[in-house]
């Protein structure tokens, strides 16, 4: 678009360029924010024989001061969401 915008002398086309690359930079902030700080580990797991359903519990950790009200875990069509209020010691698992 830099390139298009600035063959052809479009004011329009700068101005839309430098609009999108400031949102995806302030989004990457802004998620960089969100993430810092947040640990994944992995919960207990009950044994399954081959074959069966296996259930993991995946434990999330925040050890800084800024509260997470909502956590979204998605893996493939499988979507998981917590939004419950922050715990006192700052753990957090989702079945």
């Amino acid at each position: 678009m830099l390139t298009g915008s600035i063959n052809y002398n479009l004011s329009l086309g700068y101005v839309l360029t430098f609009l999108l690359a400031g949102l995806g930079i302030v989004s990457i902030l802004h998620t960089f924010r969100n993430l810092v700080h947040l640990y994944v580990s992995a919960g207990r797991v009950s044994p399954v024989f081959a074959g069966d359903l296996a259930h993991f519990q995946i434990v999330f950790e925040n050890r800084s001061d800024f509260e997470r009200y909502s956590l979204d875990l998605v893996c493939g069509a499988a979507r998981r969401a917590s939004t419950s209020p922050p715990i006192a010691t700052g753990r957090r698992s989702s079945p």
